[in-house]
């Protein structure tokens, strides 16, 4: 396993695997999830630290503004209008990653930033 600078994990398991397999225990780990926050990891940071509510309320926003208009415009269309809820809904699971995601990168661009990371992430869509 490639050595990291900064891991987005949710997941606790998860988060055990990768150390198992190798990840350097000094490795920032960014994360939303409780188990992950009240461990006792040094290194483990809330995302909510890199936003402010300004930043939240024009995520919410813009991810509503663009769902509806990828469904309405696929709904539209006869060759994906049965499938238009479906991938709406999978934009707006990968808009949130990518947002948040970039919000975070601009906060890691000065340091040895790992960009495995965005290689390896398929999106849903």
């Amino acid at each position: 396993m490639d050595n990291p600078y900064v891991v987005f994990c949710d997941s606790y398991e998860a988060l055990n695997k990768l150390y198992e397999s190798g990840l350097p225990k000094h490795t920032k780990i960014i994360t939303k999830s409780p188990t992950i926050l009240n461990s006792k990891n040094h290194y483990v940071k809330n995302l909510e630290e890199y936003t402010n509510s300004s930043y939240r309320e024009n995520f919410r926003n813009n991810s509503k503004i663009f769902t509806n208009e990828i469904f309405n415009s696929l709904k539209k269309n006869k060759h994906y209008s049965e499938y238009s809820l479906l991938i709406a809904y999978n934009f707006l699971k990968f808009y949130n990653k990518i947002l948040l995601s970039d919000k975070i990168f601009v906060g890691c661009q000065n340091k040895n930033f790992d960009m495995n990371l965005m290689e390896n992430w398929n999106p849903t869509l």
